[in-house]
């Protein structure tokens, strides 16, 4: 995992594995969730994201791109982001159908955009989901923030 530099921006990647179903339910989720990024502080952008496969299982890739660590830190402890979690927790039916999911921090040098990342976040995808993994690369779902 690459340690970037506490005050340059940064890159975080959370990947979940479940089928191909699961994904409405995971923008119903993720919508309201991006409505509030766009008020946090150093928030710069977000992609939300589906590795092609063309098996029963997909990879959902979220990448927001942070003004720093700190930042992201602090939305991500947040009460909205707390409660936007206990609610699909909640929800046992969908929330069960998603495999344990993968983080990563990633350097975001001036100068690259969050498309600039794909070949890291694929490379880590075929490491730690070899089953659903498929080279054909990303499916854009979501976009928010300004364009790369």
């Amino acid at each position: 995992m690459d340690d970037p530099e506490p005050d340059l921006p940064v890159a975080v990647a959370v990947c979940a594995c479940g089928p191909a179903g699961v994904a409405g339910w995971i923008e119903e989720m993720l919508v309201p969730a991006a409505a509030d990024l766009l008020e946090a502080p150093g928030f710069q952008r977000l992609l939300w994201r589906e590795i092609l496969h063309g098996g029963p299982d997909r990879i959902y890739v979220s990448l927001t791109a942070w003004d720093s660590p700190a930042c992201f830190r602090a939305w991500h402890e947040s009460e909205a982001v707390t409660a936007a979690r206990d609610a699909a927790a909640a929800d046992l039916e969908n929330s069960r159908r998603l495999r344990p999911g993968c983080w990563y921090d990633l350097s975001l040098p001036a100068g690259r955009i969050l498309e600039d990342l794909d070949p890291v976040v694929l490379t880590r995808a075929a490491f730690d989901y070899p089953w659903v993994w498929d080279p054909a690369g990303f499916r854009d779902v979501l976009r928010c923030g300004p364009p790369g």
